[in-house]
């Protein structure tokens, strides 16, 4: 009879107690596009339950973007960057408010210690997917610098007559341009991260499984997930033309609707 050590049966108890604790694969459900009403809905109560916490991340957001931009504006076309790729760095920005989120659906005491456990346990999916982002973010910059420096005079000029020689009919063209390569670049970060975050704040998943259920989530829900993507744009745009002070509140509020809509989308 062959000899089993006491090494050979802890290492097959491990094995065993690892397939116990694997995670089922997520499974994607259909939503209508009404119920991105009802996420935003959602996403105002939850801030209304706790309003302290929900303007606390709004104020810190807002601050720093006001940081970010009275420190570029003397380099406009780098702000006019920055500011659009707020729509990139948007869903690792709000991970704290999936936690908060969490918590008030579980009927606790929002605890921003309690956040910063979950995300020290999920930090390597986390500050994966925060790799992901920042290279979509910094690629964007380059190629936005890159489009103003060919097609308009940006240095030696304040901001706002920067923002008057751009917005001018005869650079329509590039402008369109400028939008449609903006737009992918958003476009992937939304699509790869619609509830990725979330999953991985919830559940543990890892980021490649997190990613890809996001991805098959937006196929799933395609004409949904378009309204979704088009009241982000439209609440970030207000944010910003009220110098970010809007964001104090449209911030928390996109976070607890994100976390809405990654409950209803995932089983």
């Amino acid at each position: 009879m062959p000899h089993v050590s006491t090494g050979d049966i802890d290492t097959a108890n491990q094995f065993k107690a690892s397939r116990k604790v694997a995670l089922p694969k997520p499974q994607i459900k259909h939503v209508a596009p009404n119920q991105v009403r009802e996420w935003l809905i959602r996403g105002f109560t939850d801030f209304k339950a706790t309003p302290i916490t929900s303007l606390l991340y709004g104020a810190l957001y807002t601050l720093a973007c006001i940081a970010i931009f009275n420190a570029t504006r003397e380099m406009p076309s780098l702000t006019l960057g920055f500011m659009s790729g707020l729509l990139i760095l948007g869903p690792f920005l709000a991970v704290g408010l999936y936690s908060a989120a969490k918590q008030i659906e579980a009927g606790e005491k929002v605890s921003i210690r309690s956040t910063f456990r979950v995300i020290r346990e999920r930090a390597l999916g986390i500050g994966l997917l925060a790799v992901f982002l920042a290279i979509l973010m910094i690629a964007w910059l380059r190629i936005s610098t890159l489009l103003m420096a060919v097609n308009v005079r940006s240095t030696g000029i304040g901001f706002e007559a920067f923002t008057s020689q751009v917005f001018q009919l005869e650079n329509i063209s590039w402008l369109a341009l400028y939008a449609l390569i903006g737009a992918l670049f958003a476009g992937a970060a939304f699509v790869t991260n619609l509830v990725a975050l979330p999953l991985i704040m919830d559940k543990g998943h890892d980021t490649v499984t997190a990613v890809i259920t996001s991805i098959k989530a937006f196929s799933v829900n395609r004409k949904t997930l378009l309204f979704w993507g088009a009241a982000i744009v439209g609440m970030s745009l207000l944010g910003i033309v009220t110098y970010f002070l809007a964001f104090a509140v449209i911030f928390p509020v996109l976070g607890y609707a994100t976390w809405h809509s990654y409950r209803d989308m995932i089983e």
